[in-house]
């Protein structure tokens, strides 16, 4: 998976109160997590760093879960994992909830969730709120989350048409969101993913400006990922920007691998297969040959993967760059933590990573 992210403040708000989740473990990687990527998009609420804790704390516990693989301790192997997803979006509803009361927030303090796992050909999703997770593939856009707004759920029941829907004065009116009211329902979604596949995980500070259609196109014209990320934000941004604005974009970019249960089916159907000692020989001279094939194969394949983890790290030293000599220092930091988990000793990434700490130590002062 090729994946793009940005954030923005807008043009309105005094702070960016939305948090978002990027993790794509790269080939040859140390890594806890049994995913192939996790993405995702929280909108905090509340008021005044109230919104801003919300969402991080929202973010940091999924980290905390699927990332480092925490998940395991609490709620067991990845046998349901549709039911592990809702039993920890209502756990951490229930820490946010609690916690509003202890920090005594002058406003409700909560944010909304949209969090989507890869695993081999599975995308599994955790939604409450009005962020959104869209699927754009064979030319078409599809909305897969559901919005938990009073508006949404109007135009479902047939009260508003989607034309009235649009700017209408109850639109940021929340029916569902974490850490508000101690019992939700979140909704999962699961679906198998094909090469191609594209996923758009925003929050409403894009959608408020940005049609459905023009996302289409954006993402229809842009190969990259992150240049299309950056274009989305940058329309929102000339629309008026009166929300913050958060855009997590996914592209699958080439065919999953089989699922274990495809291989386990396709061993027991090769065993049910009655094999002559004649064939058996046979297929362990093919057998022998073949390991000596894959040997040289194995051999060749490591020093292009090497090659490839090279290039890939250049790439993100020289992206982070750009963004460090644009200030947006967020994405710069993201970019050279990709490179020390390929890389745990590479040393331009930490300068850089040290740079922007001083300059932020500097700006505080």
């Amino acid at each position: 998976m090729a994946v793009g992210f940005g954030t923005s403040q807008g043009q309105v708000r005094e702070i960016n109160e939305d948090s978002l989740c990027v993790f794509t473990p790269y080939p040859g990687t140390e890594s806890t997590s049994e995913f192939l990527a996790i993405l995702g998009v929280a909108d905090g609420m509340g008021g005044h760093r109230a919104g801003d804790l919300a969402s991080s704390f929202v973010m940091e516990k999924v980290k905390m879960a699927f990332i480092r693989g925490q998940f395991k301790n609490k709620y067991g192997d990845l046998s349901d994992l549709a039911l592990i997803l809702k039993n920890l979006v209502k756990d951490i509803n229930q820490e946010l909830y609690a916690l509003s009361k202890k920090e005594k927030s002058p406003g409700e303090m909560g944010s909304t969730l949209t969090i989507g796992l890869l695993k081999e050909k599975m995308l599994w999703l955790a939604h409450v709120g009005d962020s959104r997770c869209y699927l754009v593939s064979q030319g078409k856009i599809e909305q897969l989350t559901k919005d938990h707004s009073w508006v949404a759920e109007q135009v479902r029941r047939g009260v508003l048409s989607p034309e009235e829907a649009i700017g209408h004065p109850r639109d940021n009116v929340l029916t569902q969101a974490v850490g508000i009211d101690p019992n939700i329902e979140p909704q999962i979604i699961y679906r198998e993913v094909s090469y191609g596949d594209r996923y758009v995980f925003c929050t409403d500070g894009l959608t408020r400006h940005v049609q459905e259609k023009e996302i289409l196109e954006i993402i229809n014209k842009k190969p990259n990922p992150q240049r299309a990320c950056d274009s989305l934000i940058e329309l929102a941004n000339q629309r008026g920007g009166e929300d913050n604005i958060t855009v997590v974009i996914g592209y699958i970019t080439s065919p999953l691998k089989e699922t274990r249960e495809e291989v386990v089916a396709l061993s027991e159907k090769r065993a049910r297969k009655n094999i002559t000692p004649a064939k058996l020989k046979n297929k362990m001279i093919v057998g022998i040959l073949f390991l000596v094939l894959m040997a040289a194969s194995f051999f060749s394949g490591f020093i292009y993967r090497q090659f490839l983890l090279a290039k890939k790290v250049d790439e993100l030293h020289r992206q982070g760059l750009l963004y460090y000599e644009k200030g947006e220092f967020a994405k710069a930091t993201l970019l050279m933590e990709s490179i020390l988990k390929i890389d745990k000793r590479n040393k331009a990434a930490q300068e850089l990573i040290d740079k922007i700490i001083k300059k932020e130590e500097r700006r505080k002062e």
